[in-house]
């Protein structure tokens, strides 16, 4: 790592020739990482008849599956491309999948914001009944819902259950959630 050992031209490396499918699936993969919008959504939708057509023989490929579907479901959501983004997101609840499973909760909490970006307070608000005994037994998705909630409740203009969802106190929440809770009580 020293200086002085550091070669004179840059150095190529040439990822083509893959030592066989996995391979070049994680490096498509990878790639997903670094990239937004149209060339992202491309790969993951390569990754994903990779991950379905394997997944029967290789049991890492039903992991892959579900990360491809909520990504493209996700990707989708991001640019406010909501009709591409349903059937993802529809193909990823008929899988498999328990309840308490930290994946289906992320990608859970990520739909209900989807239904309020929609302007479907009702759908929202149903799903989140639904799913908030399961969601609330973690921290992290407990927060995020409580958020989703109070937005719901607001874009729904009811606040006498907006200020009951409201904390009394911001003791023991992060910078960002005390600063969403005090917009929504202005």
């Amino acid at each position: 790592f020293s200086l002085q050992d550091q070669p004179q031209q840059s150095v190529q490396i040439d990822f083509q020739p893959y030592e066989n499918e996995y391979a070049a699936y994680l490096f498509k993969k990878a790639q997903c990482y670094l990239l937004k919008g149209a060339v992202k959504i491309k790969l993951l939708k390569d990754c994903l008849k990779v991950a379905l057509k394997k997944q029967r023989q290789h049991a890492v490929f039903k992991e892959e599956v579900k990360f491809c579907l909520s990504e493209l479901a996700l990707e989708h959501h991001r640019i406010f491309d909501f009709e591409h983004a349903s059937p993802y997101y529809k193909a990823f609840f008929e899988l498999d999948l328990a309840q308490e499973d930290p994946y289906r909760m992320a990608v859970v909490t990520d739909y209900i914001a989807k239904l309020l970006k929609q302007n479907r307070i009702a759908a929202a608000i149903g799903r989140i009944n639904r799913e908030e005994p399961i969601i609330n037994t973690v921290e992290k998705y407990r927060i995020r819902l409580k958020c989703l909630k109070i937005a719901a409740f607001a874009f729904d203009n009811n606040s006498q259950e907006l200020y009951t969802e409201l904390p009394q106190s911001f003791s023991g929440y992060s910078l960002s959630a005390k600063y969403f809770f005090l917009f929504f009580y202005v």
